[in-house]
């Protein structure tokens, strides 16, 4: 059974720059696909100031680069195009020391702590996401990278004593992506309806960590469940999975654990099965398929408990 591994930095990267590789794919053969983005935004955009989300801010970098420091630019171009973490990690590491005053260091350290999220550590995304937010607090990719870590339950538990702090830095980092979010320009000739599904694309990643934050502060009181916290949970995953292209199996598992805790039995067992079918052969299908037994168990004893004259024997 394979664990569930999700690159969630780059899904955020390849939804927010799209249409601008399309736009590229008239290029020149031989480009990098950084170095067609670039081209594109030299076009689009005059100064740096005027990239508001933070793919088009690092391609902007990128596209200085090009013309003041080519051999930064392709060092960075290779960090990017990097599929193994290992390597990743080890190009990072290489070109912080090369370039600690970097306009991209920002970007790197993204990318580092996004490698670290391949790997399953999420101790070194956190540390990674904040080196990043660090150099640039605006960073929306490592917001959300660094959102999504700081929620995470094994996270929290291996922190308990700092529990209440992380969950509102969590809250506070995702208020600033949210609004960071609503600043991505819109495209030439995408339209409104495109524009609109695009940043509740984006956001999504967002939501669904906020769901995490308010499934933990719900079970985190002195007087058992906090019923307003599970609501609030249900609705961030609802939204989560309702505005993503892909939807993340991890946000409908979770999604079924709000409603379980809410007594809602069958939208329990119904969000359990869509983790399981989306995250298929994976660790998350097969606990959600315990999931579903446990629950239908559940239900069927509370039915019993309710209907005592139905049951067998009376």
């Amino acid at each position: 059974m394979k664990p569930v591994t999700r690159v969630l930095g780059l899904v955020v990267l390849a939804v927010t720059s799209r249409g601008l590789y399309a736009q590229s794919a008239q290029l020149s053969a031989g480009q990098s696909p950084a170095a067609a983005l670039c081209s594109v935004l030299r076009e689009n955009y005059t100064n740096f100031q005027q990239c508001h989300s933070a793919t088009q801010a690092q391609m902007c970098a990128m596209a200085q680069l090009e013309n003041t420091d080519p051999t930064q630019a392709r060092r960075f171009d290779a960090i990017m195009g990097e599929t193994s973490p290992d390597k990743t990690i080890r190009l990072v590491a290489d070109f912080v020391r090369k370039y600690p005053e970097s306009t991209l260091l920002s970007y790197a350290y993204f990318f580092e702590a996004n490698a670290y999220q391949q790997k399953g550590d999420v101790e070194k995304i956190v540390k990674y996401s904040d080196r990043s937010l660090s150099s640039d607090p605006n960073n929306l990719v490592s917001l959300i990278l660094s959102v999504r870590a700081l929620s995470m339950p094994q996270y929290i538990k291996s922190h308990r004593t700092e529990g209440g702090k992380i969950l509102r830095q969590a809250q506070v980092e995702a208020a600033h992506a949210l609004a960071l979010v609503l600043e991505i320009p819109r495209q030439p000739r995408e339209s409104e309806v495109d524009y609109h599904k695009r940043l509740a694309a984006v956001s999504s990643e967002v939501h669904g960590a906020l769901g995490t934050v308010h499934l933990e502060l719900a079970s985190g009181g002195p007087r058992g469940l906090n019923k307003a916290e599970l609501a609030r949970a249900e609705q961030e995953f609802k939204i989560a999975v309702a505005n993503s292209r892909q939807p993340d199996p991890r946000d409908y598992y979770r999604l079924g654990e709000a409603y379980g805790a809410e007594g809602k039995w069958d939208d329990a067992i119904q969000a359990y099965a869509k983790a399981g079918k989306i995250g298929q052969d994976t660790l998350i299908s097969e606990y959600a398929s315990e999931q579903i037994g446990h629950l239908k168990r559940k239900k069927a004893q509370s039915l019993a408990a309710a209907n005592p004259t139905s049951a067998p024997g009376n």
